[in-house]
Order: structure tokens, then sequence, then C-alpha cells
């Protein structure tokens, strides 16, 4: 008996191969390329006005002084945070939204000034809370303190103490 192969097309595994790699890199391209969302239009906001895939991650201001800290700026993608005034201790921590993209590094940067009960000022202090892109080493960073003041982060938490 004699066998024989017959070939119908010239179907190539490699070729399917290099359109995926091709594919693989267009889409490597556009990503690094490309504007993020929160970069083109306000956070959470795409340009038809729908609400895009987007997260928080949240951070906190404790204060451990009998002084009151007041937000006095706010840039970046974050809300303003609840409380804005936080009393001496003991008292709510203020909490902060730092809007996230998954694919996109986000921050924002705040700025407090320091009074004292009888609202002479104390000091002041700026911090930068961070979030990578995916939300990996999500931290607080380039703290900057002015006054009698120690600011300290320890993960998404910043502690003001005298």
């Amino acid at each position: 008996m004699n066998q024989e192969f017959v070939t119908i097309s010239n179907y190539s595994k490699s070729g399917i191969g290099v359109i995926l790699v091709l594919f693989i890199l267009l889409v490597i391209v556009v990503q690094t390329f490309c504007d993020s969302p929160g970069n083109r239009w306000p956070a959470g906001l795409t340009d038809n006005g729908t609400v895009s895939p987007a997260a928080t991650k949240s951070f906190y201001v404790v204060n451990r002084t009998p002084y009151w800290l007041t937000i006095t700026s706010l840039t970046g993608n974050s809300s303003l945070p609840s409380p804005r005034i936080i009393e001496p201790e003991p008292s709510t921590p203020a909490r902060f939204e730092v809007t996230n993209y998954g694919i996109a590094n986000s921050s924002a940067t705040a700025t407090y000034i320091v009074n004292d009960s009888a609202g002479q000022l104390v000091g002041g202090f700026r911090f930068t809370m961070r979030v990578p892109a995916f939300g990996r080493d999500t931290r607080i960073s380039n703290i900057e303190v002015t006054g009698a003041l120690v600011v300290a982060a320890i993960g998404t938490t910043l502690y003001v103490e005298r």
C-alpha cells in the first residue's frame, strides 16, 4: 500500500505566530505612547461623559498633636479629604481618595498648615500620595515639614506629632 500526503492549502503555523507577535507589539506601543484616560479627562470621566473603569485608594492623615491641621492645597487625582480641618487629638483622621486607572500612575499632593488653639501658625507640611500602575507599592512620599513637627508615613497613613 502506498500512502501519500496531500497539501490542501499553504497554511503555516509560523504565519499565525508572526501575526500574534505583531499584535502583541501593537498593544505594547499603544499602551506606552498613548495618554491614559486620567491625562485627558477629569477623574472618572471619558470623552463622552460616561464613567470609566477606575478605582480609588485611601490615604489617611492622623493628628497626634494639640494643634489644628488645615488643608490649604490639593493637586492631582484626589478628592478633598474628609474632614478638611483635623482637630487636635483625639480626632477623626482625614481620608483622601486617590483615583487610579489601573494602567497609569496616579498621584496627589496635599499641603497643610498647622495652628495652635490661639490661631498662631506653628508650621506646615506637604506630602505626595502615590498609586503606581496596577496599585502595587501604594505609598506616601516626598514629605516636607516646616516648624517643630514630626511627620512620618507608614504605608498609606501619615502621622503628625510634635
